[in-house]
């Protein structure tokens, strides 16, 4: 088909031409037309087999693939590749050789070992490279090498997938316990349960056991409890919350009054992050609760751990008390002067009980 595309090529050039002498033709241009045509269907027949031969490869890196992941016997594998890198026109040489052989057990191995399928590399070692003939040579023999490089890297991958698996096993387990205690309705407690179950860890297993709880055991008192504590500025937290969910001893509908959103928690952390930069005020306001001034000279050891104790109790009722306020004017956050500004009120009013005063 290349030497008639060519043919007739060289027709419509001498046509195009008006070359009508017959000698000249044959005497000057029928050499050089004649090479240039050779060259020219060499280079067509090179460019259609390698285009055939790349087809033939995809086919048999799709059939490699395919062999490895059906869960066939290691033989199954290797005799399904070797057939196809033999017959499947891949190769310049058809039938069994030496280099189709090669093509064939590299092709198995690398793609086992991107899989991390250390099992089946160590099989495929047993098997006898040429079928019928278990007494033969073993493929582990004839190509020790490779198996030695490629068993090493399936390892490597088998326990990168394994920490990859176990990390989406985790994840998944957060979103699943998050997504309960975002709306702990009946529903989505059976939901969560379920989709613990199937994540099948030990930790996830124990997550769903706990959510499952011991049943309602309702405690009348705990809401007016959190109502007070709410009013006082020390909510309860949502892991507080959680685990009197979980032992039944609140309703889901008293956990969703209490409990605080993403959002809130985010307000939270912000204010937290506040309070804390105010730590070296903090020392100072519980100084100046004392009878008599107190020198930095002055300050022993023992009387800075006093200061210290106390400032962190107050800094955490003073973050408590913000979270409060903000979560009641949440544009607080976005007014730095009007913050501090409510910031110093509450920390007037906390250091007039005496357990902040220094004596």
């Amino acid at each position: 088909q290349a030497q008639q595309i060519l043919m007739e090529a060289n027709r419509s050039f001498l046509r195009a031409t008006g070359l009508t002498d017959r000698g000249m033709i044959a005497k000057v241009l029928a050499p050089t037309m004649a090479n240039n045509t050779l060259n020219a269907n060499r280079a067509l027949i090179k460019a259609s087999t390698e285009s055939r031969q790349a087809q033939a490869q995809v086919k048999l890196d799709s059939t490699i693939n395919t062999l490895v992941d059906s869960g066939a016997s290691p033989t199954e594998i290797w005799q399904g590749a070797a057939k196809e890198a033999a017959f499947g026109g891949s190769s310049v040489i058809t039938g069994y050789s030496a280099t189709n052989n090669m093509r064939a057990i590299t092709g198995v191995l690398e793609q086992a070992a991107e899989d991390g399928n250390v099992d089946l590399i160590r099989g495929l070692r047993d098997v006898p490279k040429i079928p019928g003939q278990p007494n033969g040579p073993t493929l582990g023999k004839e190509y020790s090498h490779l198996f030695e490089k490629y068993l090493d890297k399936a390892e490597k991958a088998q326990l990168s997938n394994y920490s990859h698996d176990q990390s989406m096993k985790t994840l998944g387990m957060k979103q699943a316990v998050e997504f309960y205690y975002n709306d702990p309705s009946p529903e989505n407690k059976r939901a969560a349960i379920e989709k613990l179950r199937a994540i099948g860890t030990e930790a996830a297993l124990q997550e769903a056991q706990r959510i499952m709880g011991p049943g309602l055991n309702i405690d009348p008192e705990l809401p007016f409890e959190l109502a007070q504590r709410a009013a006082d500025g020390r909510p309860a937290t949502n892991a507080e919350l959680a685990a009197m969910l979980d032992q039944g001893l609140i309703t889901p509908e008293t956990y969703k009054q209490y409990a605080k959103t993403p959002k809130q928690l985010e307000s939270d952390k912000t204010v937290t992050k506040k309070i804390a930069a105010l730590r070296s005020t903090l020392d100072e306001s519980i100084l100046s609760t004392s009878p008599v001034p107190i020198p930095a000279g002055a300050r022993t050891d023992s009387m800075k751990a006093q200061i210290a104790l106390r400032r962190n109790v107050l800094e955490s009722e003073l973050a408590q008390i913000m979270q409060s306020e903000v979560a009641a004017d949440p544009s607080l956050l976005q007014d730095e002067a009007r913050f501090m500004d409510v910031t110093q009120k509450r920390l007037d009013g906390l250091l007039k009980q005496g357990k902040f005063q220094l004596d």
